[in-house]
Order: structure tokens, then C-alpha cells, then sequence
């Protein structure tokens, strides 16, 4: 559609080819160029309002409708990421009960080990200390035995 600097644009047209602002500014920047004076009258205005309002709605609910399917995606993968949380943490509590209830077990295997080590130094300090009295008593023995016999004494 040509239009004229003299040409008015009515709502009818407006509403039906749904001009945007853009459009509005070139064919008034097309009849200022022309040194046509273009007046636009309140129901033009009024017109020009409705059809931007009703982009502008448009393009708002078609964002919002994105968000909105932006955010629920994100929802359902941050929930997913929780469960696995919670699954790992399951994981971990049930390890960490198998390994307490090993230190438990290993516990008393460890305070068994301590009284049999415990029994077994017990018994070689005996047994060295017996050995020792043995042996100086043996050594004491050889010792006057060599004197008696005057043999020579290491």
C-alpha cells in the first residue's frame, strides 16, 4: 500500500495490517521529507495504541510462556541432581554404618590382640629374667669349679 503525504491512515487499516511503530515513523518521515504536513488525529493515536499495546502483550506472553518452560526445565533438573544427592547420601550412610560396625568388629579383635601381646612379653620377661639369673648362677658355678681345678679362667 502507497500512501501519499495526504493520505490519512484510519484504525481500520492500522488494526488490519497491524503497522508497527516503525512503519508509523517511516510514512511520517516520508511526508516530512515530501514537505507533507501529517496530522494525526486522537483516534489515529488512540489506534496507533491498541496495536502497539497488542504486540507488546503479545511479545510479553510469549516471553513469559518462555521463562516460565525455562524455569520448570531448570526445576526438574535441580530436583533430579537432589535425588542423586540423596541417593549418594544413602550410599555414604550405608558405607559408613559397614565400616563402623568393621571398627566395632576389629575393636574387639584389637582388645583380644592386646591381651594376648601383652600375656606373650609377660611370659619372655620370665623366661629372659629366669634365663638371666640361670646363667649368672651357671657362670658363678663354672667359675669356682675352674678354681677348684686350677684351670685357667676365661
Amino acid at each position: 500500500m502507497q500512501l501519499k503525504g495526504s493520505d490519512r491512515i484510519g484504525p481500520a487499516e492500522l488494526s488490519a495490517s497491524k503497522i508497527d511503530i516503525v512503519c508509523a515513523l517511516e510514512i511520517g518521515s516520508q511526508s516530512i521529507n515530501n514537505s507533507y504536513p501529517m496530522s494525526l488525529t486522537t483516534d489515529d493515536l488512540k489506534a496507533i495504541r491498541k496495536v502497539i499495546r497488542e504486540e507488546v502483550t503479545t511479545e510479553v506472553k510469549d516471553s513469559s510462556n518462555t521463562l516460565e518452560t525455562q524455569i520448570r526445565l531448570s526445576k526438574m533438573e535441580v530436583k533430579s541432581s537432589i535425588r542423586e544427592l540423596d541417593d549418594r547420601m544413602k550410599n555414604v550412610e550405608i558405607r559408613m554404618d559397614n565400616v563402623a560396625e568393621s571398627v566395632a568388629a576389629s575393636g574387639n579383635d584389637i582388645k583380644v590382640l592386646k591381651k594376648d601381646v601383652n600375656f606373650i612379653k609377660k611370659t619372655t620377661n620370665i623366661i629372659a629374667k629366669n634365663y638371666d639369673e640361670g646363667d649368672v648362677a651357671l657362670h658363678r658355678r663354672l667359675t669356682k669349679v675352674e678354681k677348684h681345678l686350677n684351670l685357667p679362667q676365661n
